[in-house]
C-alpha cells in the first residue's frame, strides 16, 4: 500500500509538472498587443501578465475615441489538471471556460463546444504579429495584433 501511495504521488506530481511546462509555453503572450485591424477612431488591445499562482492574466479593451465600448477579463489557469482560457464579459453572469486542447511553441487552441459563440479560440504568433481567430457555428472572425514596443 505504501509503494502504491508513493507511485500515485509520483504520477500526480509528473502530471502537474507537465501542466506547468505547458503553461510556460504561453509566456510569449506576455505584454501589450494592439489590434491593427480596427476602423476609424477605434482602438483595441489585449494586455497579458503573470498573475498569482502562475496564472496568465489578460485584459481585452475596445475604445471608440475615448469611450470604452468593450472590456473582457481573461485568465489562463490550471483547473482539475487541465489548462483553461477563461473569459469574463459584462454580458455573461458567469465566466466562460475554454479548455486548452493544443499548445505549440507560439500558438494555442482552446475549445468549449457547449458555448454559443465562439466554440473555438486560437492564438498564433508569427514574428511580432499575433493572430486570434474565434469560430463556431459555421462562423469565424479574425483579429490581428502587433506587440507594442
Amino acid at each position: 500500500m505504501k509503494s502504491f501511495s508513493c507511485l500515485l504521488l509520483f504520477f500526480v506530481s509528473m502530471s502537474l509538472f507537465g501542466q506547468t511546462k505547458k503553461a510556460e509555453k504561453l509566456l510569449w503572450l506576455e505584454g501589450r498587443w494592439d489590434r491593427t485591424d480596427v476602423q476609424g477612431n477605434a482602438q483595441a488591445f489585449e494586455t497579458w501578465s503573470i498573475g498569482p499562482g502562475d496564472d496568465l492574466m489578460g485584459l481585452g479593451v475596445m475604445l471608440d475615441d475615448t469611450d470604452t465600448v468593450f472590456v473582457e477579463r481573461l485568465t489562463i489557469t490550471k483547473r482539475r489538471g487541465n489548462l483553461y482560457y477563461v473569459a469574463e464579459v459584462a454580458q455573461n453572469a458567469e465566466p466562460t471556460y475554454f479548455k486548452i486542447t493544443s499548445i505549440g511553441n507560439n500558438s494555442f487552441v482552446c475549445e468549449n463546444e457547449a458555448h454559443d459563440f465562439p466554440k473555438k479560440i486560437s492564438y498564433s504568433l508569427d514574428s511580432d504579429i499575433l493572430t486570434v481567430v474565434i469560430s463556431g457555428n459555421s462562423r469565424s472572425r479574425k483579429f490581428i495584433f502587433k506587440k507594442e514596443d
